[in-house]
């Protein structure tokens, strides 16, 4: 069976592996940005020090 895998938030990145290691579907992975992870993303924090901040899934608007 094919199986297709819409977003690769931290939910279908754990979808299409559980998917990939415990069954034998043919299991492809769909984004549209141009990488995986939805809001979860890691960010140069503009520093001397040139710190890497890891954001969380809810992004602060202010």
């Amino acid at each position: 069976m094919k199986v297709a895998v819409v977003g690769s938030g931290v939910s279908g990145l754990a979808a299409t592996w559980l998917l990939n290691e415990h069954s034998d579907h043919e299991v492809h992975l769909y984004e549209a940005d141009n990488r995986p992870g939805s809001h979860a993303n890691t960010v140069g924090f503009p520093s001397k020090e040139g710190v890497n901040v890891d954001s969380g899934s809810v992004r602060n608007i202010f």
